[in-house]
């Protein structure tokens, strides 16, 4: 049986996941990810959460999404409103190219990491 991701605002892990959270829910993120193309961006937004969420606490997305799905909390910790489908997201990680997916993490890095 998998743990349930229930947040923790103690814990450092989900401190560090608000962070993230709020680098992605960033004006200066949208815009970027406006500019390379990927489009909706909220939608787009929503998307890289859960990839996020998923890299972050090793699982799987059929399971995030579920834990999504179950809990309130979760949701509202993420900012994610509408939980979609597998397909879904699937077919948002192929429509990327890998210099899309690389250019938009180095971008995030860039908002992170001012020089």
């Amino acid at each position: 049986m998998k743990s349930p991701l229930i947040c923790d605002k103690r814990d450092f892990k989900w401190n560090l996941l608000a962070n993230i959270v709020k680098i992605f829910d960033s004006r200066r993120a949208h815009q970027e990810m406006a500019k390379k193309g990927i489009k909706p961006v909220n939608k787009s937004v929503n998307m890289l959460k859960i990839l996020n969420l998923a890299i972050f606490f090793s699982a799987d997305i059929s399971y995030v999404l579920k834990e999504l799905k179950r809990r309130r909390e979760l949701r509202d910790f993420t900012g994610i409103n509408t939980v979609r489908t597998e397909y879904d997201l699937i077919r948002f990680i192929s429509g990327l190219s890998d210099e899309q997916f690389i250019e938009m993490v180095l971008k995030f890095l860039n908002v992170i990491c001012k020089p």
